[in-house]
């Protein structure tokens, strides 16, 4: 794990910024993600502000899979095993057991 999140603040390094954003309809997620990444900014935190939050990242993450996303304004448990489950389409986002480790990550 300690090697993806190596990888993952590097392309954060790389990138130079993370935008931090609020979705109030996932229909929005996708052409978000789309300019971001036209943009040269290929990461964004969505933030669980709202309840498009998990849909919002679910469709970044399967639309945009080399897109780094993150969950932001996570303040409960459940948001967190919420924000893990809208990451599954990911490669290196595995369930916490497989990890042996924590509840899970953001990718």
């Amino acid at each position: 794990m300690e090697a993806i999140m190596n990888k993952v603040l590097e392309e954060i390094k790389k990138i130079g910024i993370v935008p931090v954003v609020v979705l109030d309809d996932a229909k929005d997620a996708e052409p978000l993600a789309k300019a971001l990444c036209e943009g040269g900014l290929p990461c964004a935190e969505v933030t669980f502000r709202t309840e498009a939050a998990e849909e919002s990242i679910r469709i970044i993450s399967e639309k945009y899979p080399e897109m780094l996303v993150g969950a932001g304004t996570v303040l409960t448990t459940e948001q967190v095993d919420r924000a893990v489950a809208a990451h599954w389409p990911k490669p290196h986002c595995r369930r916490p057991m497989e990890q042996g480790s924590g509840r899970g990550m953001s990718g």
